[in-house]
Parts: structure tokens; C-alpha cells; sequence
């Protein structure tokens, strides 16, 4: 067997031994994570326990969905324009820890409080504006999924995961259940959460601490990966979590959010422990690999 890599630097960041695993899995190795015909029995230092993914624009392009829904906005622009205003309010009040007595605390309240304010801005009744969120946001929009893809690599990526025995999650400012399945992509995970049933959206501290006491593993034990800094990796590292995001860095500065006032643009994007374009990076980040303890259908270096 040939020389060890060095110890990677990133162990350095955990406090104890429990967190530091080594498995022997048959699993893609991170260097060939998208060819699934070679496969290699690797050891792997697993940093994390569990690794967390939010959904829309992390496991599949948003530009894409938005591109088969013009219709779909086109009919409802005055009122998408106002439900967007409403969330980035609710955004904001996560974000400020004197709202925090006024929020709700679970899914119900959520709904009613974001029917509310939505009422507010449009002049509509309570029980309209409530209506046509569960109708159109809920509803109509989530079944436009049925033509979405997924981006190259993810399953790869949650097969490798999956392979090295790590436990997968997902979390998401909408729901979550529905889409994973139909993207074929539901049994991989463990827990598919709402932030919404927390009564808080991202990147408030407790949906993702709700996350990780559902997925029985402390904050620390559990990577989020997203493709917001200001909401996926600021709310990860708010409570200790390791972060990653999808894109480049470059891109992602300054990107302004659609209908987002002003204050929340403005807002300090976090720095991720990742930021990749390439899932095997992510694989890499994740599942570093130590050395090959095995050959396995004739890959070489074994």
C-alpha cells in the first residue's frame, strides 16, 4: 500500500475522537465520483456524520423551472410579486432575534401569519390570500416539477454518501417531501423538512438545529449544502454547522434577490467552507480519502 496523505487540516476543527470515524465502504471514490463503472474500496476519515442539502437551485437549476412556469407567471405576476415581498419580510423577521417572541412555532402558524401579512400588502381578505397560497404556491406550482432534472452529478453524489454510510437529509424553506420525490430522488433521505414547520424561515437557527435533533446528530456532526450565503451558509454557521455552496464565489457576490428590499440585499454574505461547481468537489470536501485498502474491478493504484 503506498504512502498516506498528510493529515488533512480540516480535522483540526473537531473537538473529540467520536466525531472522527474511519470506514472501509464500497463506495465511487471521490476522484471518479461521476464514472460509475469504476468502483474501488477506499478508507475514508469521515469529518461529518450527516451532510443536509436545500432543494431548489442547489439540487436542480431554478433558471430551468422558471423558464416552463412563464404561464404559470404571467397569470399570477401581481400576486408572485407580492407573495415574494411577503417571505423576504419573513426572512427578515428570522433573521432579527426580537421578532423572535411574535413568531409562530409550527407549520399552522406559519401559514396563517404569512396569509396574513400576504392580505395586508394585496387588500385581499384573510381567507383568500390563504387560500391562494396552499392553492398556487403549494399546489399548482410544486406540480409543475414533473419536467425538472436534477444537475449532473447529484445522484453520484448521494450515491457516494449514501455508500459511506453517511446520513442525508434535506431542508428546505418549502416543503420538501413532494419534490425530492418526484426528482427519484426521496429514499435517500432520512429527514425532508420544511423550515416553514419550525414557524421560522432560513437562516433563523432553528430549523437547521430542528434538523440536526431530528437527524439525532449535534450541529457540528452535520455539513449543509445550499446556494445561498446569505440564507443555506449563514444559518449552517450561525449554529455551528460545516456549509457548502453551490456555485462559484465570484458569481454568487452581490447577487441581488429578486424583489428583495433593500436591507436584506445588503446584507454580509457569509463565506461557505466550500463553494464548488463540481459535485465531485463536494464528494472530495466531505469524504476525503486516505488510501485504497482494496482493488475492485481492476481499477489501478489499488
Amino acid at each position: 500500500m503506498g504512502s498516506q496523505r498528510p493529515e488533512d487540516p480540516r480535522l483540526h476543527r473537531i473537538g473529540d475522537d467520536r466525531r472522527v470515524r474511519q470506514r472501509e465502504s464500497a463506495v465511487l471514490p471521490p476522484s471518479r465520483a461521476l464514472d460509475s463503472s469504476r468502483w474501488v474500496l477506499y478508507t475514508f476519515i469521515v469529518i461529518f456524520r450527516a451532510v443536509a442539502f436545500d432543494i431548489d437551485g442547489t439540487l436542480y437549476p431554478s433558471l430551468g423551472l422558471y423558464f416552463r412556469n412563464l404561464g404559470f407567471g404571467f397569470r399570477n405576476y401581481r400576486m408572485l410579486r407580492a407573495f415574494a415581498k411577503v417571505r423576504y419580510e419573513l426572512h427578515q423577521r428570522s433573521m432579527d432575534p426580537a421578532s423572535e417572541p411574535g413568531m409562530p412555532s409550527d407549520l399552522a402558524g406559519f401559514r396563517a401569519l404569512q396569509a396574513r401579512i400576504l392580505a395586508d400588502g394585496t387588500g385581499l381578505a384573510f381567507e383568500e390570500a390563504f387560500a391562494w397560497a396552499e392553492r398556487t404556491m403549494y399546489g399548482e406550482l410544486e406540480a409543475s416539477f414533473h419536467d425538472v432534472r436534477l444537475f449532473r452529478g447529484v445522484r453520484a453524489t448521494l450515491d457516494a454518501f449514501a455508500g459511506a454510510g453517511l446520513r442525508l437529509a434535506a431542508l428546505s424553506d418549502f416543503p420538501a417531501p413532494r419534490k425530492l420525490e418526484i426528482l427519484g430522488i426521496r429514499d435517500y433521505f432520512e429527514v425532508a423538512m420544511s423550515s416553514e414547520e419550525t414557524g421560522f424561515l432560513k437562516p433563523a437557527a432553528r430549523p437547521f438545529l430542528t434538523l440536526a435533533e431530528r437527524l439525532g446528530v449535534a450541529p457540528e456532526e452535520l455539513c449543509y449544502v445550499g446556494n445561498s450565503s446569505r440564507l443555506d451558509v449563514a444559518g449552517a454557521k450561525g449554529v455551528g454547522m460545516g456549509s457548502a455552496l453551490r456555485g462559484s464565489s465570484g458569481f454568487l457576490k452581490g447577487r441581488r434577490e429578486p424583489y428583495a428590499p433593500k436591507e436584506f440585499n445588503s446584507l454580509r454574505e457569509i463565506a461557505p467552507d466550500l463553494a464548488f461547481t463540481d459535485w465531485r468537489d463536494l464528494v472530495n470536501y466531505i469524504l476525503p480519502e486516505t488510501a485504497p485498502v482494496g482493488r475492485v474491478l481492476g481499477v489501478s493504484g489499488a
